[in-house]
């Protein structure tokens, strides 16, 4: 048993607190892992699981229920969407959207956070995208140049187009964060329609991966690097891995905090909502939705907000 509807993306448009949602819902099952990326080959992932890891997450499904996971860089990979179709010709796919100068500066903030961005001013990485396409200005020990194009990833039309041409319009619902942001509960009423589930009210609707920030990059750093040799070896004798892990996680925790991002400057966000106009207009023809509010200055104050 493997997936029958996937969460293709985009990053930070509300993916995880979809799949939060979703996970709650009794006649579907998600498994414990988000951004499992088994599909999309040409995507340059540090690592990728095995076939037998990859439908192993899928396991504890109960008979009757839909089988879907979320992988949000699904949408940007130019591959995924004929590898998906390949194995399960008839998914149903859900694609998330959002203002792309907003998703950009949000995608920014999370990738500093997770300590795989090492240029730390915002417009710089952008002006830097050219250059990592070609493989240079990498932060140490990073492959996923993916994650770093953040105009790609804003660049939505193609995306989009892709998974209608794959799958056919009626199998693809897009989603407007927008809408998750106003009335999640009615988003999630429309996604239960639209994978054939019995429409259920859920409690709550939290937010989930809000943006955040550490209180110290440095010890962020040596949490994802690993520590010097010696002291790595060194912990191995005085701690079990058990008892390794947890202090990880608590340290972790102690060093993060939520982020409130400052707005982006109105020069800068004027600039980037006019170089994403035209994608903007062709995808707005595309999905027949008005989004006109994304080019202007006002529309957002530029916070990081859910992924």
């Amino acid at each position: 048993m493997g997936p029958e509807f996937f969460i293709v993306g985009a990053p930070k448009c509300g993916t995880t607190s979809l799949y939060s949602y979703l996970s709650r819902h009794p006649d579907v099952f998600m498994p414990t892992a988000k951004d499992i990326n088994y599909f999309g080959s040409d995507l340059h992932l540090p690592r990728r699981l095995t076939h037998d890891e990859y439908f192993g997450l899928f396991e504890r499904a109960r008979p009757g229920q839909l089988v879907g996971e979320a992988s949000v860089w699904y949408l940007v990979s130019e591959l995924a969407a004929t590898e998906i179709h390949g194995y399960q010709p008839l998914a149903k796919i859900i694609v998330m959207l959002r203002n792309p100068v907003d998703l950009m500066y949000s995608l920014y903030n999370q990738i500093v956070y997770d300590a795989g961005e090492d240029i730390l001013e915002f417009e710089a990485a952008l002006a830097a995208e050219e250059s990592r396409n070609r493989g240079e200005l990498m932060p140490p020990g990073s492959t996923f140049v993916e994650c770093l194009q953040y105009a790609r990833i804003a660049t939505f039309t193609p995306q989009v187009a892709r998974y209608f041409d794959t799958f056919g319009r009626d199998r693809v619902h897009v989603i407007i964060f927008d809408d998750l942001k106003s009335d999640p509960a009615g988003v999630f009423r429309d996604c239960a329609d639209f994978l054939g589930r019995r429409k259920i009210q859920l409690p709550t609707f939290p937010v989930v991966n809000s943006a955040k920030k550490y209180r110290s990059m440095r010890l962020r750093r040596l949490l994802v690097h690993g520590p010097p040799p010696w002291l790595r070896v060194a912990s191995r004798v005085i701690m079990p891995a058990r008892m390794r892990a947890t202090l990880a996680r608590t340290v972790n925790a102690l060093n993060t905090k939520a982020l409130r991002s400052p707005p982006l400057g109105p020069n800068l966000r004027s600039t980037l909502a006019e170089r994403a106009r035209p994608d903007i207009e062709r995808l707005s023809a595309l999905i027949g939705r008005d989004l006109s509010g994304w080019t202007s200055l006002g529309a957002s104050k530029g916070r990081g907000s859910a992924g």
